[in-house]
């Protein structure tokens, strides 16, 4: 394993994710599936040990950008949106960070922002691609270790003339502001499996969904 050296001190989120794509018939309150996160689940993308973050893949320790970025996000999938049905082709577990010096970074359907070491204002982005649009507003503010669920869904904007079936999007995330950090190691194992512990029973919950026709 190798140290990122010179490393300006970032903000560190995890991210938890889960998708269900249901069809007309089953979008109901009624007959929707149900998310259950689990406990725990099996990560291979970074994990923190004694106020370091060992992260798997590429090693960043001699990339600039990844030394000047502010953010370092990890994104981990449940298992239910790694099955083929809620699948996306570029669905991946991994690690992100901001290639600038801003104090702002967008990933996925969130935007982040710092405020001081202790706190990062968390907002949807407002880039969604299906139907209710929404616009860009402040979720929650996050603190180190008290994790917010965010639930949202959406419909497929496809046109019925096209003779594509509407799909409906039930997204349910974890979002957690880990602290800051400076240390970074580079793990060089590639098959190497541990266990993430979730918070699901100490999250505040934002409930986004819309009763969608």
């Amino acid at each position: 394993m190798e140290k990122s050296k010179e490393l300006k001190p970032k903000v560190v989120i995890q991210i938890f994710k889960s998708r269900l794509i249901l069809s007309k018939g089953d979008r109901g309150f009624q007959n929707r599936p149900i998310i259950i996160w689990p406990d725990r689940l099996e990560s291979t993308t970074a994990k923190i040990e004694n106020q370091c973050i060992h992260y798997f893949g590429l090693d960043l320790s001699n990339n600039k950008s990844f030394s000047d970025s502010e953010f370092f996000v990890i994104l981990d999938h449940h298992s239910s949106a790694k099955a083929p049905e809620n699948g996306f082709y570029d669905d991946r577990d991994e690690i992100t960070f901001n290639y600038s010096k801003v104090i702002r970074f967008e990933f996925d359907i969130f935007e982040f922002e710092k405020i001081n070491p202790e706190e990062v204002n968390l907002y949807f982005n407002g880039k969604n691609i299906g139907v209710p649009k929404r616009r860009r507003f402040q979720i929650a503010r996050l603190k180190p270790n008290l994790p917010v669920r965010v639930r949202i869904n959406w419909k497929s904007d496809f046109s019925f003339s096209r003779g594509i079936e509407r799909r409906f999007y039930e997204l349910d995330y974890i979002v957690e502001f880990k602290g800051i950090f400076e240390n970074f190691l580079n793990e060089r194992a590639k098959d190497r499996t541990f266990q993430k512990f979730l918070q699901v029973s100490n999250c505040k919950e934002v409930d986004l969904r819309k009763i969608l026709n």
